[in-house]
């Protein structure tokens, strides 16, 4: 039998485990902010130009782009009933899950597969819908920056690991939350065509433009409609759920930025030439001037909102479109419609401006040109 331990190597056991568990409950009891608390909007959101609700209405410039998006090509019969009935279901199922006090996976699951899985099965081809079903699983969409007080001026970086909870900044207590939507609505990457493809993925390696917003790349480049959603029980409420949404809208709206800046940056270039080069409309050079909006969907329970998402200078805003209650037969009308307007123009107008921009650079692009610009500024 093996002599019993001393009582200096027993008390030395018993220091070090005592130790632990108080350097546990120091941590534990440092100030974490998390996206659902007073002080994310105020500090965290405030300290990177992350702003909701600080225009009740939308300027004008936004409100004609929204004009665009839901005042779209009036719906064929088929088109119509087909929606109608979505939306008669959603609403059903809607006041059940009410009545139970359901859960977020239930909510969500019912809005992704009720909804935005239908609406976007017209053209599987052209979008990609992504859904993170487990809030536990990693292996997900994953927006991630850098957790820095000026995090949304660099590009987002999506392979960053991190210990930390999904909800909090590993660097700072006043960073931001690590961007994961819970339903995320894009362009696929097999809609491109193989030099467009080429295009994107010489882009997305140099970090130039990081289109595939994924931690493990799964082929949906551009997101235009992120969702954030919270169940009607405990656990989670409705401005948190804006919070996550308005730093997820402003990473994408970033995508978009370097990829105009990227395209303005080739097209200033002394001696370009753009293929297929013809004399733009009106129309489409108001357009190109026209600014960046993209949109989320937040909720908690049956309360459903829309927002607009839009930069003005250096600052991003989110504001309010509107609010339904899908246990409301109307309200859930007007909700699906207005999801059916996301789709319509996603595969529209938003791919067609992705489109015509790769349009005037993939020659460029694949010649090495901003390789060349590169060199040429380094040397100046």
């Amino acid at each position: 039998m093996p002599p019993s331990p001393t009582p200096s190597v027993t008390r030395s056991r018993g220091n070090r485990r005592r130790t632990a568990k108080l350097v546990q409950r120091q941590r534990s009891s440092s100030p974490v902010k998390k996206a659902n608390s007073p002080q994310y909007r105020a500090i965290n959101m405030a300290d990177a130009n992350v702003f909701v609700d600080h225009f009740p209405e939308a300027p004008a410039t936004i409100d004609e782009q929204l004009g665009r998006v839901f005042g779209g090509a009036t719906w064929a019969a088929s088109q119509w009933a087909a929606i109608e009935e979505l939306a008669r279901q959603y609403c059903e199922i809607s006041r059940v899950l009410a009545k139970k006090g359901a859960g977020v996976n239930e909510w969500r699951s019912q809005l992704f597969l009720g909804l935005l899985q239908p609406l976007s099965r017209y053209e599987p081809e052209i979008l990609m819908l992504t859904h993170r079903s487990d809030p536990a699983d990693t292996n997900q969409a994953i927006l991630q920056i850098q957790a820095t007080a000026s995090v949304l001026s660099n590009t987002p970086i999506f392979s960053m690991s991190s210990t930390a909870p999904s909800d909090v900044s590993s660097e700072s207590p006043n960073g931001l939350s690590t961007p994961k939507p819970d339903i995320a609505l894009g362009l696929a990457h097999t809609s491109f065509t193989s030099i467009q493809r080429t295009v994107l993925m010489l882009l997305q390696d140099d970090c130039r433009v990081l289109s595939e917003p994924h931690r493990a790349q799964i082929g949906l480049r551009f997101p235009f409609l992120v969702i954030e959603s919270k169940g009607g029980a405990a656990g989670g409420n409705l401005i948190g759920a804006q919070n996550q949404a308005a730093v997820d809208g402003a990473c994408a709206l970033n995508i978009l930025g370097d990829w105009q800046c990227v395209v303005t940056r080739i097209m200033s270039q002394p001696g370009y030439v753009q293929r297929n080069q013809g004399n733009p409309t009106t129309e489409q050079g108001e357009e190109d001037n026209a600014p960046v909006i993209l949109f989320s969907v937040t909720t908690e329970g049956p309360v459903h909102e829309i927002w607009v998402h839009y930069r003005i200078g250096e600052a991003y805003h989110m504001t309010c479109y509107r609010a339904w209650r899908t246990t409301r037969r109307e309200d859930a009308r007007e909700f699906v419609q207005a999801l059916a307007r996301f789709v319509e123009w996603g595969r529209g107008a938003f791919r067609e401006s992705v489109l015509d921009s790769l349009g005037r650079i993939e020659d460029a692009v694949l010649g090495g040109v901003l390789t060349r610009i590169d060199t040429s500024q380094a040397t100046s």
